[in-house]
């Protein structure tokens, strides 16, 4: 465990932190960490059950929404060293039916780039989720819906945040291994790396103890006054764009391990990564995106949001 941070460090750090809490918008909690060569923080704020009063620890588990991509594209660009696929390969040599998949390269996907339509933008989805939250979803459902109403734009012709290019990835990764996401998950990134409070849940509502509750304003009984508890609705929508579970310990550590690829990826699948930003101006002026990454004023990373939860 790297040492802790000087203490003048660590009481701006709770400063803000805790300042940051109590400015958003009615927030009940959250778990914050910095690391840096020299040593770790780790704060806690606000409550994991406002019913309860019970706190928030550095095991507490969040749903982690889009940070999950970061998870994925790794697992592909592992598969690019192993020769199991390449990134020029077109989607259309794994899913039929994609319109334009024979343009529509791995690569474009993982990047942003391919002009299919994002499933969660499409209406149907919405009522479907909304309709019962508790219910399992299908990602090959989602992955319908999405190219149901594709395409929104030529491949490469720019920029679009889709979480219909993730769900293919996570079915093009099965497909090559002939295994499940989770096991591929756990067998090439979790286990090696010993990231013991990161979850897949697949097509389960559960989440590991201890938890934190997670509340929504995002299905219309939702008021600021009493936002609906999202914590059981179910997160199999969001599969391997959007579905895992994580604490703020392993996200730290698998960030920094991130940054270098050090039991991750060889050196030059790692230079060709941290190569691949390009603008992404719909996200924001100067932000870019790459593989599985954002690049936000000089931050590299990723941020995630599903009902009740936000991660960063």
């Amino acid at each position: 465990m790297p040492q802790t941070l000087p203490p003048d460090l660590v009481e701006a750090l709770n400063t803000a932190a805790g300042a940051a809490v109590d400015q958003s918008a009615g927030t009940p909690g959250a778990v914050v960490g910095v690391r840096t060569d020299t040593g770790t923080w780790l704060g806690t704020f606000g409550t994991a059950d406002p019913s309860t009063g019970k706190a928030n620890t550095r095991d507490t588990h969040f749903r982690i929404g889009s940070v999950t991509k970061m998870f994925t594209a790794t697992l592909l660009l592992q598969m690019v060293e192993s020769g199991g696929l390449t990134l020029a390969d077109p989607i259309a040599d794994y899913v039929p039916a994609v319109p334009g998949g024979d343009q529509i390269t791995l690569d474009l996907l993982a990047r942003m780039r391919s002009g299919l339509a994002n499933y969660t933008s499409v209406p149907e989805v919405a009522a479907l989720i909304v309709a019962d939250p508790a219910a399992p979803q299908e990602p090959d459902a989602m992955i319908r819906l999405g190219l149901s109403h594709s395409p929104v734009f030529a491949p490469d012709e720019r920029f679009d945040y889709c979480n219909t290019n993730y769900l293919l990835l996570g079915r093009v990764i099965e497909q090559v291994a002939d295994s499940d996401f989770g096991s591929l998950l756990s067998e090439h990134i979790l286990k090696p790396l010993g990231l013991t409070g990161t979850w897949w849940p697949g097509d389960s509502a559960e989440l590991p103890h201890p938890f934190a509750r997670g509340f929504t304003l995002l299905v219309p009984s939702g008021t600021p006054g009493e936002p609906v508890d999202a914590t059981d609705f179910n997160p199999s929508w969001g599969g391997a764009a959007g579905s895992l579970v994580s604490t703020a310990d392993d996200l730290l550590a698998f960030s920094s391990i991130l940054a270098t690829g050090d039991g991750l990826l060889g050196a030059g699948t790692q230079a060709l990564r941290l190569d691949s930003f390009a603008p992404a101006p719909s996200m924001g002026p100067g932000v870019g995106y790459g593989l599985g990454l954002m690049q936000i004023d000089g931050w590299i990373g990723h941020s995630g949001d599903i009902a009740g939860y936000r991660a960063a």
